[in-house]
């Protein structure tokens, strides 16, 4: 894993620790609130270069919600439990998750979080069709190791196992990276490609790989669905 940069001044919750997460009555208006307000901190008008990986490292990292919003926009799965930096074995992932529930295996979840700049998608190097940014091909590395390597030691891992309890070694693992925005890879080839690499590119039990306007208008259509559901 890459060295991950000095720790910001933004207040976030305790690293390295599972977070129990409730939902509950007031769940949905902080989430909308929490929606509309991370559409506006990346929207052209306020970000039109983009936004750094520890701005938004800092963003959902500042409370139990927004990280549980992350994940119910990317898998429509209300976690029970959510963390920041969590460190396993030798691996380190931005936020992890967990959905315990006693009548189903657990789910497990690693989320990888990378900058949403002009070239963290694809990067114009002399031929007609852009080569792929560094930023996301190291983000979905991430995605390899952990599913490749991170899994043994998941396995072993004493934090996972307090929460998963006696079914630890039943839990289904998935993998999610959030990188870029499509504004800034907006020509049909690089849209086509994106959407090659989420419908073809698998690694072990499931992984996710999203562009964080897909993620504000996929986590949008989640909560209408969960509104009218009430």
């Amino acid at each position: 894993m890459r060295a991950k940069k000095a720790a910001s001044a933004t207040a976030c919750i305790a690293a390295n620790t599972f977070h129990l997460f409730n939902f509950d009555s007031r769940t949905l208006p902080i989430w909308k609130a929490e929606l509309a307000a991370f559409k506006a901190l990346i929207s052209p008008a306020a970000a039109p270069n983009g936004v750094d990986e520890q701005t938004l490292l800092d963003w959902f990292g500042a409370s139990v919600e927004r990280i549980a919003l992350l994940v119910y926009a990317l898998y429509r799965i209300v976690p029970t439990h959510v963390a920041r930096e969590l460190t396993i074995g030798n691996f380190r992932a931005d936020y992890g998750w967990a959905d315990v529930d006693p009548a189903v295996d657990p789910t497990v979840g690693l989320i990888e979080l990378e900058n949403c700049e002009p070239s963290t998608l694809f990067v114009q190097k002399g031929r007609t069709a852009p080569y792929l940014g560094n930023r996301f091909l190291g983000g979905f590395g991430q995605l390899v190791d952990w599913c490749a390597f991170g899994r043994t030691a998941a396995n072993a891992d004493a934090k996972i196992s307090a929460v998963l309890g006696a079914r630890h070694h039943s839990a289904a693992y998935v993998y999610a990276l959030v990188a870029g925005d499509q504004r800034f890879a907006s020509d049909a080839l690089s849209q086509m490609r994106m959407q090659w690499w989420h419908e073809n590119l698998k690694l072990g039990q499931g992984t996710v790989t999203r562009t964080f306007d897909k993620l504000i208008t996929d986590g949008g259509q989640a909560l209408t669905i969960l509104d009218k559901a009430k």
